[in-house]
């Protein structure tokens, strides 16, 4: 005697089309959270890097033109000096290093007190965000304006 099963116990093997699609619109929505989380990090990391490479370079302009031992103002600074990079790798390339003391007058009447502003720049574009400054003050014992 042959067994035939009846439709209602028939075992199905598989997914129906519907479980399907539900579980790859699952799917595309947790990829696409995942993705969209993705793209801030990738700019962090980018800056973080462009920081990491301009500290770089502004040391090695801190190591070629010291800030110590100067005579006269005009000494600290730094024309566009854009051969800084190291010989053994690519970081630093593209960098420009510069240095400039900012103007200063003292009226007459008032007493000097023989500080300038002295403005330390690496810049790796011709665009506005494309730099980083720092601002420090001198002290020159003697004072006086500047350019003399």
């Amino acid at each position: 005697m042959a067994k035939t099963t009846s439709p209602a116990r028939r075992a199905t093997g598989g997914f129906s089309l519907i479980e399907v699609l539900i579980a790859t619109v699952i799917l595309g929505a947790g990829l696409l959270a995942v993705l969209s989380g993705l793209v801030p990090c990738l700019a962090v990391v980018t800056a973080s890097r462009r920081y990491q490479e301009v500290r770089w370079v502004m040391g090695l302009g801190q190591l070629k033109h010291p800030l110590t031992d100067f005579e006269e103002l005009e000494d600290l600074e730094v024309e566009e000096d854009d051969e800084l990079a190291d010989e053994e790798s690519t970081l630093g390339e593209g960098y420009v290093f510069s240095r400039k003391i900012d103007e200063k007058t003292v009226e007459e009447g008032e007493d000097d007190d023989g500080l300038f502003v002295l403005r330390t720049e690496v810049r790796w574009g011709e665009g506005p965000d494309d730099h980083e400054e720092i601002v420090q003050l001198i002290y020159k014992k003697d004072g006086g304006s500047y350019p003399p």
